[in-house]
């Protein structure tokens, strides 16, 4: 387990619902106890910070690693459709050159033999 799912389950559990089911706890539940709640949400916040620190020892982007919203997916594509070059939506969105690349393949905005050559 990475310390980033790691981190999901405690951000689910913290608010109340079953990370495997996708369920609201019972208010009975021993998770929606205010100290464990705060609890939760302190472990997850360390855990932010921890990663944040690996990534920035490893000299990675700040959001490298971390999930695409789709507000960021939109951003990305608007972006790169009004003539953003990888490099630049890269440090823009605190993300590798590959993982835009990648997502644009998602998208369809790039075929994958462009988006390999686009990556080195």
């Amino acid at each position: 387990m990475t310390p980033q799912e790691a981190k999901t389950i405690l951000d689910f559990l913290a608010d109340g619902v079953n990370p495997e089911t996708g369920e609201v706890l019972s208010g009975q539940n021993l998770y929606n106890q205010p100290r464990i709640i705060r609890a939760l949400f302190l472990a997850s916040s360390a855990l932010e910070v921890r990663t944040r620190k690996e990534m920035k020892k490893k000299g990675l982007p700040a959001n490298a690693g971390k999930p695409w919203s789709e507000e960021e997916d939109n951003r990305l594509l608007a972006a790169y459709d009004g003539g953003l070059p990888i490099p630049e939506l890269a440090e823009a969105h605190g993300r590798t050159r590959s993982a835009i690349s990648s997502r644009l393949v998602k998208f369809g905005r790039l075929e994958e033999d462009a988006a390999v050559s686009r990556r080195a």
